[in-house]
């Protein structure tokens, strides 16, 4: 899911939990005397006055409206919104042994990043790709501009235009992490986005 369409469903779901608090609410009704004066008699009179109540964004009632006033819901408490990771801040993405494709959990990241790219056409974006040691130094050349390019692709689909984006392959040259393991090569098997 791109970016625009999770705030859409967001947007459609606060409102949705809005309607459902709102009909679920029961409104507070206060009857109030109030004398009404004619020139023949005194009369009292009864009137329904309605409290509305006021929602978060989550469809917690924060108090009531009565006659234009806000009364404040004693029981309320501010939610605790949890934020989410800042996907800017990831700026690697690590692939699978001798593979190009990218990896489902980078969407979201490669979405906000397009985001951010198109809100600041004035920057660009470099992508580096690279391998780990293993295999022929002209085969992880193009294993990592395979990688470059699939991100590139991952980026144009979101709306980045292609000269705001370069890619270069360093391959098993410029390697993360020194080492023969396992987990010294899955450092190694990246695209890092480099702005400029």
């Amino acid at each position: 899911m791109n970016q625009s369409t999770i705030k859409k469903f967001l947007s459609n779901l606060t409102l949705i939990t809005a309607v459902l608090a709102l009909s679920a609410c029961q409104s507070t009704v206060v009857e109030e005397t109030v004398e009404v004066e004619t020139e023949v008699e005194t009369e009292v009179e009864t009137i329904a006055v309605v409290d509305v109540p006021v929602l978060d964004e989550f469809g917690n009632v924060t108090g009531w409206m009565r006659d234009g006033t806000f009364i404040r819901n004693p029981d309320y408490v501010e939610p605790v919104v949890q934020t989410a990771p800042d996907l800017l801040s990831q700026t690697i993405l690590y692939f699978d042994f001798d593979q190009s494709g990218i990896k489902d959990q980078y969407r979201d990241v490669l979405a906000a990043h397009a985001a951010y790219l198109a809100s600041n056409p004035g920057l660009s974006l470099r992508l580096e790709g690279h391998a780990d040691e293993r295999g022929s130094r002209e085969y992880n050349i193009g294993l990592g501009e395979r990688r470059a390019q699939a991100v590139k692709r991952a980026l144009l689909l979101n709306g980045v235009s292609t000269a705001n984006l370069k890619t270069i392959s360093f391959g098993e040259e410029k390697p993360r992490v020194q080492g023969t393991s396992e987990s010294s090569w899955a450092e190694n098997r990246r695209v890092e986005l480099v702005y400029r």
